[in-house]
Formats: C-alpha cells, sequence, structure tokens
C-alpha cells in the first residue's frame, strides 16, 4: 500500500516513465485512459464499480475518489468502533492489491475478472485476514459477509 500511495507501482505510465516498452499506455481494463496509478485503482469503470460494491457492502455511502491517497482518507472518518475501523482498514487494502491482481492476470494470464469475482475475493481474503489477526471466532462469516458486527 506504501508503494502504491508514492506512486512507485509498475503502472505502464510508471514503466514508460523508465523507458520500457510497454506498447500501448492505455488501461487494460477499460481503454479509455492510460493507466496511471490514480486512473487504475480509482477512475477506471472496473475500479469505480469495486468500490462502489464495497461501499454498498460495508452501508457507507458511494465512494467519489479521485487520487488513491482519498482511499485511505475513507476509513480515518468513520464513526465506528477501533476494531470495524480496523477491519475496514483491512478491506480497502485487500480491495486495492485484488483490483492490481486483477489487472495483472488479464495482462500476464489473460484472465479477467468481473467486479463480483474481485469483490467476492476482498470479501474472503480480508474475513481471513481479520479472523487471524484479531480474536478467532469474534466475527463469523455471516456477519462478515454483511459487515455487522461490533468487536471489542
Amino acid at each position: 500500500m506504501w508503494r502504491l500511495l508514492m506512486d512507485r507501482i509498475p503502472t505502464k505510465v510508471a514503466l514508460q516513465r523508465r523507458h520500457i516498452n510497454v506498447g500501448s499506455p492505455m488501461c487494460i481494463f477499460c481503454v479509455d485512459q492510460e493507466e496511471t496509478v490514480d486512473h487504475l485503482f480509482t477512475g477506471c469503470i472496473v475500479a469505480t464499480g469495486v468500490w462502489n460494491v464495497i461501499a454498498r457492502w460495508v452501508e457507507l455511502p458511494q465512494f467519489f475518489f479521485f487520487s488513491v491517497k482519498d482511499i485511505m482518507q475513507e476509513y480515518e472518518g468513520s464513526k465506528w468502533s477501533v476494531m470495524k475501523k480496523a477491519a475496514f482498514h483491512g478491506v480497502m487494502v485487500i480491495t486495492c492489491w485484488r483490483i492490481w491482481k486483477a489487472r495483472n492476470d488479464k495482462i500476464f494470464r489473460e484472465v479477467d475478472r468481473s467486479v463480483v469475482d474481485i469483490v467476492a475475493d476482498v470479501k474472503a481474503l480480508s474475513f481471513l485476514w481479520f479472523s487471524s489477526r484479531y480474536k478467532k471466532g469474534s466475527v463469523g462469516w455471516e456477519d462478515w459477509k454483511k459487515f455487522d458486527f461490533d468487536v471489542m
């Protein structure tokens, strides 16, 4: 996440800045704009779709991100308990990671991941991460799927 916030991941535009031939610099998902960090994680139609579903899942208003910094600022303003806020932070980080993985799957393996696939991965992986990091059994899968819990 630190590398993402510092614009230090190898997007097509970042690779071109290093004089690496990547072919077209256009986003692999939408082919509408150049693949920059901000576009890939906030402006692309795939990222927007993922963030909209995540917002509905955690029962927050629709996210309007303009840069990757906006992603991390979103969780800081929530009024949840410390533990639920930590869970939400984990969800945000894992969501970025799964968008990046979906991008790499499309480029390197020619595998298309839908918004539904990406969000399903986020829910499952964030549950496993949360369960291993915090009190085991404090939140069950059914509550996690609804993001309906308040752990002290």
